[in-house]
Parts: structure tokens; C-alpha cells; sequence
């Protein structure tokens, strides 16, 4: 089966969200299934998967 790549925007394909770091001090916040980009994820051209992951709604 023969993959074409398709050009298109970041902006189109995640939620781009800034603002605030959840607290590493918090494990309430880490180790969920959503990727967290951060400056240490970009180490090719290409993020696969990111070194940390958070939860969409911690419990409180």
C-alpha cells in the first residue's frame, strides 16, 4: 500500500495551546496519554512521540 503525504499546517492537525506548564511538583497532572511538546522532543525533524504525556483533567 503506497502512502502519499499530504503538505498541509501544523495548526490543522493539533490543538496548538499556550500559556503554562502544569506543575512537575503535581503528579495529579502527568502520565496521561496526551503528548506535552516541549524543547527536549525536538531532537529530529520529525516528533513521534514526546518524553512526557498529561492528563486532560486531573482529578482534584
Amino acid at each position: 500500500m503506497k502512502t502519499q503525504w499530504i503538505k498541509t499546517t501544523l495548526s490543522s492537525c493539533v490543538k496548538l495551546q499556550s500559556g503554562g506548564t502544569p506543575s512537575k511538583n503535581n503528579p495529579d497532572y502527568w502520565g496521561g496519554d496526551i503528548p506535552w511538546v516541549s524543547s527536549k522532543d525536538f531532537k529530529s525533524i520529525r516528533i513521534y512521540d514526546t518524553e512526557d504525556h498529561i492528563i486532560l483533567c486531573p482529578a482534584n
